[in-house]
């Protein structure tokens, strides 16, 4: 099974429901057809619409071609976490880095206190 049809299963959709709300969302226009090759490994999306379908999962491009098997074991908050953290631009990935570190030693601080 592909992860594209293993995805959206997971997500309880139909391939119907999911080619409306990927179509709507991202402004594209698949058929049942094209969808159902995705899913079925006879065709490849083109890299845009990797691209989509990865932010429509919360996944890598890596995860959907089946190269991110330890994204495979984390629990669907820390999926949600790392696809927050995907969006941010280096700036902003450097000041969460910082504040979840001195979140973390804050934690440690008082755990040490006791």
């Amino acid at each position: 099974m592909t992860k594209f049809k293993e995805l959206r299963l997971n997500s309880g959709l139909t391939q119907e429901s999911f080619r409306a709300q990927f179509n709507n969302r991202f402004q594209r226009s698949y058929t049942a057809a094209a969808i159902s090759q995705f899913e079925n490994g006879k065709r490849m999306p083109e890299v845009s619409a990797l691209m989509d379908f990865a932010e429509f999962y919360g996944v890598s491009v890596d995860y959907l071609l089946g190269r991110d098997v330890a994204r495979e074991k984390l629990s669907k908050e820390q999926k949600s976490i790392l696809h927050l953290i995907e969006g941010l631009n280096e700036e902003h990935r450097k000041s969460m880095l910082d504040y979840l570190k001195f979140l973390l030693q804050s934690q440690l601080d008082m755990q040490h206190s006791f």
